[in-house]
């Protein structure tokens, strides 16, 4: 008398395979399969932690880059006035399948205004609360602005084709709140031979709140930034009106 055996079934797409043997003969039977499959997990990852390098600026109320009458002391030297700022960790909401979320973070700005000044002639009324007392036969080399600001970006982003792939291009827009830290001025000058090094914290009737807008792209783990602020550097009728940008790249650590 002969038996009958069935193999395993074996599963093709949809569809189960399964083989009975009852002797010599073969008998293959599909069928639909039975077994759920996997849901496929759907997330959004963000791309804001990470840290920024860039150069930062400011214009007038026209967009131009003048300094209004009084504050010539205020030109800049762009390639040498840069920014730094670092985002440890972010938080990201899925709001589309995992094209479309929102990310927010929290982290530290540092920005440098790097003044375009030569000599003690350079400086004016306006200029010398800011920077410590020098001779005037001082020769400058280096004078700037420094800002810390604690930052809270919140952005809107999109993911191109889909953040579950390891590799995506990213564009974000979104704002920046920030809440000014800590300021000084830094000044290096010699004098008769001598060099010296000084610094004057104060603040310099700087806006101590701020918010900009940011935008933001890239692929992976390296983009591009840009951003400006509507709010303008000092409190009215404190300083010249002068509304800060920067532009930079950025590398993240997700």
């Amino acid at each position: 008398r002969s038996q009958t055996y069935s193999d395993p079934a074996i599963r093709i797409g949809r569809e189960q395979v399964q083989i009975h043997r009852e002797g010599n003969v073969r008998e293959i039977t599909i069928s639909p399969s039975h077994r759920q499959p996997k849901r496929r997990i759907r997330y959004f990852e963000g791309n804001l932690s990470g840290f920024n390098l860039g150069i930062n600026s400011y214009v007038d109320a026209d967009f131009n880059e003048n300094v209004p009458a009084g504050y010539e002391f205020m030109d800049l030297i762009h390639e040498k006035s840069i920014e730094f700022s670092i985002y440890p960790a972010q938080k990201s909401i899925r709001l589309i399948g995992s094209h479309v979320g929102l990310v927010s973070s929290l982290g530290l700005q540092y920005s440098n205004y790097r003044f375009d000044l030569n000599s003690y002639g350079d400086l004016n009324e306006n200029s010398m609360a800011w920077f410590p007392s020098i001779t005037e036969t001082a020769r400058i080399g280096k004078s700037k602005l420094t800002t810390l600001y604690l930052n809270a970006p919140v952005m809107l982003e999109f993911h191109i084709p889909d953040a579950r792939s390891r590799d995506h291009l990213y564009v974000g827009l979104g704002v920046v709140g920030g809440m000014r830290l800590r300021s000084h001025t830094k000044v290096k000058y010699s004098d008769e031979g001598s060099s010296f090094k000084r610094k004057n914290r104060d603040s310099f009737d700087l806006n101590p709140f701020r918010y900009s807008y940011i935008a933001r792209a890239g692929y992976n783990k390296i983009g591009i930034y840009a951003t400006y602020t509507p709010i303008s550097l000092f409190k009215d009728g404190k300083g010249p009106e002068l509304y800060p940008y920067s532009v930079g790249v950025s590398f993240n650590f997700n």
